[in-house]
């Protein structure tokens, strides 16, 4: 599970929480593809293929996110 969201605060309008969409970058070598999907509101499902050690993954505007795979 990845959790993953913008938070903005401002005086003017107090917190704004929100919740990029992610995709997976397809220039991942030749390696099998990353599986990624949105299982509730900023919350994601990231399946990284046995024998990678990490997924590059991009939101909306463009940041990319490093997802390291665990255990």
């Amino acid at each position: 599970n990845l959790s993953y969201l913008n938070l903005y605060e401002a005086p003017q309008w107090g917190r704004v929480r929100y919740c990029p969409l992610l995709r997976s970058l397809e220039s991942q070598s030749a390696a099998p593809p990353v599986s990624i999907a949105q299982i509730s509101e900023c919350r994601w499902l990231v399946s990284i293929p046995r024998g990678l050690r990490e997924a590059y993954l991009v939101d909306e505007f463009g940041v990319k996110v490093v997802v390291l795979a665990g255990g």
